[in-house]
């Protein structure tokens, strides 16, 4: 009967000596020692009997093993700037994300209110991401981190934050018109109008401007 195996795990197709390397976990089986990053790994194992008579080899392989985080992107920019009011959603675009073994599989996101939160919608990577509505306030993030085709995960990237306001200012009232209303008047022109918002705009940024039509 069997007595026992030799078994290598090497990166060598057709191995030489079988040096029973890697951790046994039972009479019939082995746990790899730590590998290197590459796709070129091979599990050989033969079997020897009591007479010392050994089997033909058996190959299991190539492994590819990848234990590098892959790189963020190089280019990101954000769509408005960060601590800039917004009333839509905020775009972040970026490129140049890389992993040199086993490729960039997916794109991270995340948007919330944290600095530091961590992304969890993956999708595929393109070329931006977009927010979903947001409500108002001035404390939203995004956060975005590479995933490769091993499942290892690049350092997170955040920005913000970005101010979102989508409430409309109130509305204003008259106080102040050199021509009065319903009378007639030879003037052309009315030369003096005044008028103040009936309420501050606590919401967001707070009204800059006005737009009047006569």
């Amino acid at each position: 009967g069997t007595k026992l195996f030799h078994w290598s795990w090497d990166t060598l197709v057709v191995p030489g000596t079988l040096l029973d390397s890697g951790v046994v976990i039972s009479p019939n089986s082995s746990r790899s020692q730590r590998l290197s990053d590459g796709k070129n790994w091979w599990l050989h194992v033969v079997a020897v009997d009591s007479a010392g008579n050994q089997s033909a080899r058996t190959d299991a392989g190539p492994f590819y093993i990848d234990s590098t985080a892959p790189k963020l992107p190089t280019v990101i920019s954000t769509t408005p700037l960060e601590s800039v009011w917004t009333n839509s959603t905020i775009k972040v675009t970026y490129s140049g994300q890389s992993d040199a073994m086993s490729g960039v599989a997916s794109v991270a996101f995340g948007w919330d209110t944290s600095a530091l939160g961590t992304p969890t919608t993956v999708t595929l990577p393109t070329d931006s991401s977009t927010s979903p509505a947001l409500s108002n306030g001035k404390h939203w993030y995004a956060h975005l981190r590479t995933i490769d085709s091993a499942g290892n995960v690049s350092a997170t990237y955040h920005a913000g934050p970005f101010f979102v306001d989508h409430a409309a200012p109130a509305g204003s009232t008259i106080i102040y018109s050199s021509f009065p209303s319903g009378t007639w008047e030879n003037r052309g022109n009315i030369d003096t109008v005044r008028w103040t918002i009936n309420a501050p705009d606590t919401t967001g940024y707070g009204a800059v401007g006005y737009n009047y039509q006569i």
